[in-house]
């Protein structure tokens, strides 16, 4: 998986740090949202 090999080039709370970030990001892309619908909203 991506985060066996993100653990293979950082320690473990660096990867989770990073984790939690990108999990932060998504989820205010997807609060947002998108006024038009799509097949993967």
């Amino acid at each position: 998986t991506y985060l066996k090999l993100a653990r293979e080039f950082a320690a473990d709370d660096e990867v989770r740090q990073r984790l939690d970030a990108l999990a932060a990001a998504e989820a205010e892309i997807i609060a947002i949202g998108e006024p038009q619908a799509r097949m993967h909203s």
